[in-house]
């Protein structure tokens, strides 16, 4: 019982934390790479992590500071033990951004503040993109998808070993990679708005599961688990073994998704969940080396 009570305590960090998803974030980035070969950059996959860090963090502490009616949930509870650390953390975390802004990834920082805008924009009060009914999701995906698959995929290395923008040949296979990693994205939201789903209808936010009820919120996440599987097998230049992945990935998906309740352990959906995106890459990986 002690055991498990010390690894809840830790799984709570590393989602509290953001920790979790920064890493999530890491390999997805980091995927492209292995999907087409020559876009692996290691740079751009922590740069990545690093701001998702940032922005969650911001987002979270900002609302735990200017918030006077705190919700008593462990989110909360967890952030009034911690906060001191997450201010620490978040300051080195942007020492670790400037850096790498400055000496690795400067030929992006017009399209990186573009994103981090937007990012911004989703959670201000006053402007609060979220609450735009169903685009939640899709706000989430598309950023995702710009920062960890477009980006990566329009770098190249010069001479000198430095980071330069070029022109990406494979045009079809880029889109449609792109557009199933953005609907593999939005449909893992969607268990996270089950879970919000009380909270979001209190905000005024709606969601597919607060406007059409969680069961066909979960049949809109499997259909499009199914196109991302189809656009994956579509695609000209897919490899047997990117296939099989992304197969195994999107079954495990829809168990993941079937097995959703807005009841669910909170961890059930901070890592489990989350961890599909962990789960495609490390099988791409395994499989190509095969």
């Amino acid at each position: 019982m002690e055991k498990w009570k010390i690894i809840e305590q830790a799984g709570f960090f590393l989602a509290y934390s953001n920790l979790y998803v920064a890493f999530c974030v890491y390999v997805f980035t980091l995927q492209t790479g292995v999907f087409f070969q020559d876009k692996f950059f290691p740079e751009i996959a922590m740069f990545n992590s690093l701001s998702t860090f940032f922005l969650y963090n911001a987002q979270r502490l900002f609302q735990f500071y200017t918030e006077q009616n705190k919700l008593l949930n462990t989110r909360w509870v967890w952030l009034q033990r911690y906060a001191s650390l997450m201010l620490v953390l978040l300051s080195l975390c942007a020492i670790g951004l400037i850096y790498l802004a400055l000496t690795q990834i400067n030929y992006l920082l017009y399209h990186y503040l573009l994103l981090g805008m937007v990012a911004l924009i989703y959670f201000l009060p006053g402007i609060y993109l979220r609450r735009i009914p169903y685009l939640k999701i899709f706000i989430v995906a598309l950023i995702w998808v710009l920062s960890c698959c477009i980006i990566p995929a329009f770098t190249c290395r010069n001479e000198q070993g430095r980071l330069i923008l070029c022109l990406y040949n494979g045009a079809e296979d880029l889109m449609k990679y792109c557009l199933a990693q953005f609907l593999f994205i939005a449909l893992l939201c969607i268990p996270f708005d089950i879970r919000d789903v009380e909270t979001d209808h209190l905000k005024g936010i709606k969601t597919f599961p607060g406007q059409f009820g969680i069961v066909a919120a979960k049949g809109i996440s499997i259909c499009l688990v199914v196109l991302f599987l189809l656009l994956i097998r579509s695609m000209p230049a897919v490899s047997a073994p990117q296939t099989i992945s992304s197969a195994i990935t999107a079954i495990v998906t829809i168990l993941l998704i079937v097995f959703t309740r807005k009841d669910s352990h909170l961890l059930y959906y901070s890592l489990m969940v989350d961890g599909a995106i962990i789960l495609q890459f490390v099988l791409m990986v395994l499989l190509k080396s095969k």
